[in-house]
C-alpha cells in the first residue's frame, strides 16, 4: 500500500471514530481495577496438618510396640567361641579352598568337633 493511500485510509478511520459516540460503561474500570488487584493465594494445608491428631496416635502407637518388643525380646546370647571355632573348622575342611591361618588357630586353641 502505498503512503498516500495509507494516510487517507488512516484519516477516514480517525473521521468515523470521532462520529462514534465510544463511552465506557460505567463499571468498566471497576470491573478490570478489581481484575487488576492482587489476590491473597488460597491458604494449602499438606496432609500432616489436616491430619496431625491421627499421625500423632500413629507414631505413639508404633513407639509403644517398638519399644514392648524390645522389653519382651531375650538379650542377645552370649558368644560361644569354641562352638564357633568347631562350626568354622568342620566347614573349612570341607572346603577347597580353606582358611588354613583360621584352621591352625583352631589347632591351637584344642577345639574339638
Amino acid at each position: 500500500m502505498s503512503e498516500d493511500k495509507e494516510q487517507r485510509v488512516l484519516r477516514k478511520t480517525e473521521e468515523l471514530l470521532a462520529k462514534m459516540d465510544l463511552e465506557p460503561a460505567p463499571d468498566v474500570w471497576d470491573s478490570i481495577r478489581s481484575r487488576l488487584e492482587p489476590r491473597p493465594a488460597p491458604a494449602r494445608r499438606g496432609w500432616l496438618s489436616r491430619h496431625w491428631l491421627k499421625s500423632t496416635a500413629a507414631t505413639a502407637a508404633v513407639a509403644a510396640a517398638i519399644t514392648a518388643w524390645m522389653i519382651m525380646t531375650p538379650g542377645t546370647p552370649a558368644f560361644d567361641e569354641q562352638a564357633f571355632l568347631a562350626d568354622h573348622a568342620s566347614m573349612s575342611w570341607r572346603a577347597p579352598f580353606a582358611d588354613k591361618a583360621a584352621l591352625g588357630l583352631i589347632e591351637l586353641t584344642g577345639a574339638k568337633e
